[in-house]
């Protein structure tokens, strides 16, 4: 587990890092997106949430 909180770590990364999520939101495409990139990968509209972390630990394996 993680140091400062109970996180899963990947076995396979040399490097980890723990974060705090410090805000998010819902991605917007308007004037973010091309129209042919919403309509490929976003036709249903399930946009991305968007994060912003503080790292809180990080360290190497």
């Amino acid at each position: 587990p993680g140091r400062e909180g109970r996180v899963p770590l990947l076995a396979e990364c040399d490097v980890h890092y723990e974060c705090r999520v410090v805000a998010q939101t819902r991605l917007v495409p308007q004037g973010l997106l091309s129209h042919e990139i919403e309509g490929r990968y976003y036709a249903k509209g399930d946009l991305h949430t968007l994060f912003f972390g503080e790292i809180v630990a990080a360290w190497r394996a």
